[in-house]
């Protein structure tokens, strides 16, 4: 089982290696080339700055969750753990890996439903928000009458939740989780999550924003944030590590009409990848250090 578990990860990752290779076939490799090297550089890197930054806001709101789950720890040991997880996620389909936070938490002495807790409602945070931002870009995109398939969608899905949120109260009574999320979400909690939050998507969606402008990209504010948001949410499928290759698929699709060459699309998508994958550096080193203190002789 464990076998085909990791070949099922191959695969996934394969995917979206594949998409992208089929994509780069399709294009102009020229164009992308001249679109990369034609880079305003200090604005790519003052988006740079802006994307650490948003990771400061992440790590608050981590930090507020693991006050609240009863473990008493430093801010720097929430950015070494929060950084850990950016770190995991980048080299996993979906960025699944950083719900390995969790394990960290339990390693520290948390109690083993907290600890499993807090990576998942960590994520959800940002899942809610993209969810109410999404419906904004499709409208932005494709005008109003375009949410209507989307709503009813998310209609079904909320009438499927009820159901089997219904037919599996009997294995819910058996898991002693209520008083656990009434420890986790107290207003204070809550009052954090929401501010860090709205902070680190207004940075994340500036980082993006600056690196486009940087790249030349002349397409309307409102139409690129929303392209952007669009594409943040198919990276997250679990079809490629970060996002590679889904979130260029949805940048050529989205900003054709308004412009935009396929090439330097990717190009955005490209640098978007390569960006992620350089601020993870900051827990890929941590992640060594840890490793190193593991089986160092005592």
């Amino acid at each position: 089982m464990m076998l085909q578990g990791k070949n099922v990860l191959l695969w996934l990752k394969l995917f979206g290696i594949l998409l992208f290779v089929w994509i780069l076939w399709h294009i102009d490799r020229v164009q992308l080339l001249q679109a990369v090297r034609g880079t305003d550089l200090p604005l790519a890197a003052l988006s740079f700055l802006v994307l650490l930054v948003s990771y400061l806001a992440r790590t608050w709101r981590w930090h507020a969750l693991v006050r609240a789950g009863g473990m008493v720890t430093q801010p720097r040991e929430s950015w070494r753990v929060f950084n850990l997880g950016v770190f995991l996620g980048a080299i996993t389909p979906g960025n699944v890996g950083e719900l390995g936070r969790g394990a960290y938490l339990y390693r520290g002495g948390m109690h083993g439903g907290a600890s499993a807790a807090i990576p998942v409602l960590d994520r959800l945070a940002d899942f809610i928000l993209l969810l109410f931002v999404s419906l904004w870009g499709i409208g932005e995109l494709y005008g109003n009458t375009a949410l209507a398939p989307f709503l009813i969608a998310l209609l079904l899905f909320m009438v499927v939740f009820t159901v089997l949120w219904k037919l599996s109260a009997p294995l819910r009574q058996v898991l002693p989780r209520p008083a656990l999320l009434a420890q986790l979400l107290t207003k204070r909690t809550m009052a954090a999550i929401t501010a860090a939050t709205l902070l680190s998507w207004i940075l994340y969606i500036a980082w993006t924003l600056l690196l486009a402008r940087a790249l030349g990209i002349a397409a309307p504010a409102a139409a690129l944030v929303a392209a952007l948001v669009l594409a943040r949410i198919a990276s997250m499928l679990p079809v490629a590590p970060a996002g590679l290759g889904t979130r260029d698929a949805v940048l050529v699709v989205l900003l054709a009409p308004y412009g935009v060459a396929a090439p330097q699309a990717v190009a955005l998508g490209f640098l978007l990848f390569l960006f992620i994958l350089a601020s993870s550096s900051i827990g890929f080193f941590y992640w060594i250090r840890d490793r190193r203190a593991i089986h160092s002789p005592r």
